[in-house]
């Protein structure tokens, strides 16, 4: 976290702390704050939205994505990501360097028959960790200006479930949508590989 996003966010951490702000309300007023973080983020989205040139679209690029084929159908590409211990808080972040290289699979597919529920599933998980990742930006920023620190390990998440008041909150919930991510990742990706094969 820059320092400047720190500054930003310590106040409003502070009345959370002090219990002037609920759980809800901490993360909506961190959402609403200009970061860098988010800027980030936002930029990254901004690209990918802009390379392809197609009406519908959904996930994130690097690891689980779909997007609509000016012929008809949709392209859909999945990818494999590290767990936690191997890939660290990249992985659990679902940063695209915790991505394994060389496991992408790309297919491209009509929503005809039986593959056209497998290709529905496949993108209501991509759209679902493409909002986990959103989610998960919001709450380790939530998360430093809670603890106030200015870095964030996985063992400084994990750490926090044990930490009294604040933190715990939103530790818990940052393991919950991560886990979750990596379970619809993984899903995806078998999801890909029975329509390749098919």
């Amino acid at each position: 976290m820059s320092e400047e996003d720190f500054k930003k966010i310590k106040p409003i951490a502070q009345k959370f702390k002090q219990g002037i702000l609920t759980y809800d309300k901490y993360i909506e007023e961190i959402e609403k704050l200009s970061l860098d973080i988010n800027k980030y983020n936002n930029q990254q989205l901004f690209h990918e939205q802009n390379s392809i040139t197609s009406t519908s679209s959904g996930g994130l690029s690097w690891v689980t994505y779909y997007y609509k084929s000016s012929r008809g159908g949709y392209w859909l590409r999945a990818a494999k990501m590290k767990g936690y211990w191997e890939g660290g808080l990249n992985a659990f972040m679902l940063d695209s360097s915790a991505v394994i290289s060389g496991t992408t699979i790309s297919k491209h597919n009509y929503l005809q028959g039986s593959q056209g529920g497998l290709v529905s599933s496949f993108m209501t998980r991509a759209d679902a960790i493409s909002s986990a990742r959103s989610t998960l930006l919001i709450e380790a920023a939530a998360l430093m200006g809670a603890l106030g620190v200015a870095v964030l390990t996985v063992s400084t998440i994990f750490g926090a479930l044990t930490a009294a008041g604040s933190a715990s909150i939103i530790a818990a919930n940052m393991i919950s949508v991560s886990n979750s991510a990596h379970a619809d990742i993984q899903r995806a990706y078998e999801l890909a590989a029975v329509i390749k094969s098919q």
